[in-house]
């Protein structure tokens, strides 16, 4: 596999573990989806991470949280 074709499968794989959260301001947890499994998966506000992974015990990947910043 070259250089750029190595690069362009990473830059695929972190896209594919990237999803968006879903909160209220009234709430005290996120919620997203993982892009792997499918499974709901719910956190608290007070440990929010950029970096999470799927509570499911048969997935267990690694999802990226992109709007991190933006869950208050």
């Amino acid at each position: 596999m070259t250089k750029k074709n190595l690069e362009r499968s990473i830059l695929s794989i972190e896209d594919n573990m990237r999803v968006n959260a879903q909160t209220g301001e009234m709430l005290l947890f996120y919620q997203f989806d993982c892009p792997h499994c499918g499974t709901l998966n719910v956190s608290a506000k007070n440990y929010k991470k950029e970096i999470v992974l799927c509570s499911h015990t048969g997935c267990r990947k690694i999802i990226i949280i992109a709007n991190y910043q933006d869950i208050a």
